[in-house]
């Protein structure tokens, strides 16, 4: 584990929370804000303010639109504004981490969709793993950070304004005449990746268009549309760029679905929204994974996760819950297994591979059916009775019902 020390000066600070007001009584939602173990600020101030929960009245949709509309909760009645002014103070703490995010999901749910409430559901909802979602928006800067991978997105009005190409028409029609030339990553011209490294925001030039793993992060797995986080202000159901071409058709690029909550690639023609970002004392980590033949696992020595990789991953086919029971009672290498969530299963994709699109130390991947898709413990929160998976064919992340039968691939810490 590489641990980073960032020293953040907050001066007289102001950081505005979106409260909910439903049923008998104001709070804030809790899906990105409440554990535990963490919220989205780490401040005695707001700890208060915070600690108030209540449960919205949920209701599934079955409707899911070819071209994604905002949704609003019925149920939510007012919206409030909450200004926290903090002093002047220093914070030091070792937050960087290489661990995967938590999901944001605190709620558990079967295969019919109905939450459980006495723990024996094992899934994403009851042990909540990961590093804290500690997003905090700056109103001034207009931008959003996250130190736990220290990241900084934007967050103006121009990201709910603004779509553009991956490519520009010309580059696109070369690439079309030919997806092996340059042109298919020549993203000169008006495009996406262009306009975030000219972007000057928040007395910064040097921002980016994100990777498709970086993307994924701002997924809050708790929230109906936009699946995003509630720290960001600017906030549509659309899709959005990444900066990852489609390893198995270069006239693709990934995109994210803030409808859903999934990923996957799309024509790079296409005019999406933007949403740059900018490393903020965050270095590259190179991949570093361990084979142990002798118990058929591989170990993540960067996430600390140590994943089941032996031919029963590929022997059989599971619904969600009884994958969920699979996995708690594996007795495999001492035991201590669960079903990943799907934060940590998408950090064993490969952008640079297809057909597997897993990381090269795995030797198990299931080959019979087209998707190759796996289950992780997350419920698929705008329709409760699907869960979200990946399929590592494509590196594709999929919602499916709960009661179809796909593959399982076990997880768990490290000692």
């Amino acid at each position: 584990m590489i641990n980073l020390k960032i020293t953040k000066f907050i001066s007289i600070a102001t950081i505005t929370f979106l409260l909910s007001a439903c049923g008998e009584g104001a709070s804030t939602d809790k899906e990105d804000v409440a554990s535990s173990s963490s919220s989205e600020i780490e401040s005695s101030a707001l700890h208060g303010l915070l600690s108030q929960e209540q449960n919205q009245t949920e209701e599934n949709s079955t409707k899911e639109e070819s071209d994604p509309i905002d949704v609003i909760e019925e149920n939510t009645t007012q919206e409030l504004n909450i200004t926290v002014e903090l002093n002047t103070t220093e914070i030091t703490k070792d937050l960087f981490s290489l661990s995967p995010l938590k999901t944001g999901q605190i709620k558990s749910y079967d295969n019919m969709g109905k939450e459980v409430t006495d723990g024996t559901l094992k899934d994403d909802g009851f042990y909540q793993k990961g590093a804290d979602r500690l997003y905090t928006r700056d109103s001034s800067l207009e931008t959003v950070s996250n130190p736990t991978k220290g990241l900084e997105w934007q967050d103006d009005e121009a990201t709910t304004s603004i779509t553009l190409p991956w490519l520009s028409q010309s580059m696109l029609t070369l690439c079309t005449g030919d997806t092996t030339s340059h042109a298919c990553e020549d993203t000169t011209g008006d495009t996406a990746k262009d306009y975030c490294e000219n972007l000057s925001l928040s007395g910064f030039e040097d921002w980016r268009l994100p990777s498709r793993a970086e993307l994924s992060n701002i997924i809050s797995y708790g929230h109906k549309s936009p699946t995003l986080t509630y720290a960001f202000q600017n906030r549509n159901s659309k899709e959005y760029w990444a900066d990852t071409t489609s390893i198995g058709s270069k006239g693709y690029g990934w995109k994210i679905n803030l409808f859903k909550g999934n990923t996957g690639v799309k024509g790079k023609g296409n005019q999406l929204y933007v949403r740059c970002l900018r490393d903020n004392n965050k270095s590259e980590v190179a991949d570093s994974f361990t084979r142990d033949n002798a118990n058929g696992t591989v170990t993540d020595n960067n996430t600390k996760l140590i994943w089941q990789d032996s031919t029963t991953v590929i022997q059989m086919t599971r619904n969600w819950e009884e994958s969920i029971t699979y996995c708690d009672g594996l007795n495999l290498d001492g035991g201590g297994w669960r079903l990943p969530n799907i934060n940590e299963l998408q950090t064993i994709i490969d952008d640079n591979r297809s057909n597997p699109s897993i990381k090269k130390r795995f030797k198990y991947v299931d080959r019979a059916t087209e998707e190759m898709f796996y289950w992780s413990s997350t419920t698929y929160y705008t329709f409760k009775k699907d869960a979200v998976g990946v399929s590592f064919k494509t590196g594709d992340i999929r919602n499916y019902s709960k009661i179809n039968f796909f593959f399982a691939r076990c997880v768990k810490d490290e000692d």
